[in-house]
């Protein structure tokens, strides 16, 4: 990561398909200042079993994350109702 953390652990993760998981992380930079990071990684290639980070991800202070949480919780609901919509294949 680009950012010095004093503290960070791993909330938890989850596949993303072959060789590659999603990680939450939440820390406290340097400064003091709290963090989550939900990140992309992927296992490296040297057979270490090692999980490096990629840039795709998004790094949140306590404010966005709550900012973002009821619209989550809203893209959720959508998906649920899109997916209760979703046509039936033919048979």
């Amino acid at each position: 990561m680009a950012f010095q953390s004093e503290r960070e652990e791993t909330i938890g993760e989850l596949g993303d398909g072959p060789g590659s998981r999603i990680f939450v992380k939440v820390g406290t930079r340097k400064s003091g200042d709290p963090f989550c990071d939900v990140r992309k990684y992927y296992e490296a290639e040297d057979g270490s079993g090692e999980w490096k980070p990629t840039k795709k991800g998004v790094f949140l202070d306590p404010e966005t994350l709550g900012e973002l949480r009821p619209l989550l919780h809203q893209a959720d609901e959508k998906l649920t109702d899109l997916l209760s919509f979703k046509p039936k294949a033919a048979a």
